[in-house]
């Protein structure tokens, strides 16, 4: 296996039309964005990838979206969420 150090995501938004993204430390600090990371996924999407938001979080998907528009995440910058939450919220049901 060779890992790539890449100078950042614009030159993953040429060879990937889609992205999966981690929230906690990857696009937020728990208290607001992190530097450049809305704007990275505004870019990632005008360029017509589709963005899924992933977290391990133990919540249904609509407390977590809640949480992203709280600090300032836009819905508009991303197609869905995954979380372990509503994951485990769906088998228990």
């Amino acid at each position: 296996m060779h890992t790539e150090l890449l100078p950042g995501f614009k030159s993953l938004s040429e060879r990937y039309d889609r992205l999966i993204v981690d929230l906690w430390g990857t696009l937020h600090n728990g208290l607001s964005p992190l530097p450049g990371a809305i704007e990275c996924l505004q870019a990632f999407g005008a360029a017509g990838a589709r963005i899924i938001l992933l977290s391990n979080a133990p919540f249904r998907v609509s407390g977590v979206r809640d949480v992203l528009a709280q600090i300032g995440i836009p819905e508009t910058i991303y197609e869905d969420v995954f979380c372990s939450g509503e994951i485990a919220w769906r088998a228990i049901r």
